[in-house]
């Protein structure tokens, strides 16, 4: 699995970052497998390849800006 630090891939001052239980079910919801990093709390461990998670991370900003959009895939941002 490959490690991914959630504060640099989500360094949004004008929406936050996002739960990391939201991007571990976006994860999920992909297909891939996730976990939480027991030495780093801001940290995912993942199969998902880097592509995905940018998918995940350019569908959370347009989340973010237009409150009717729905995603492109089954992530859950609730």
């Amino acid at each position: 699995l490959r490690s991914y630090n959630i504060s640099e891939m989500y360094n949004y001052k004008k929406y936050g970052q996002p739960k990391k239980t939201q991007i571990c079910s976006a994860i999920k919801n992909a297909g891939y497998d996730a976990v939480f990093s027991y030495i780093n709390p801001r940290v995912i461990k993942t199969n998902a390849p880097f592509e995905t998670l940018q998918l995940i991370k350019d569908d959370y900003l347009k989340y973010k800006e237009n409150d009717n959009y729905t995603g492109k895939t089954d992530f859950s941002y609730n």
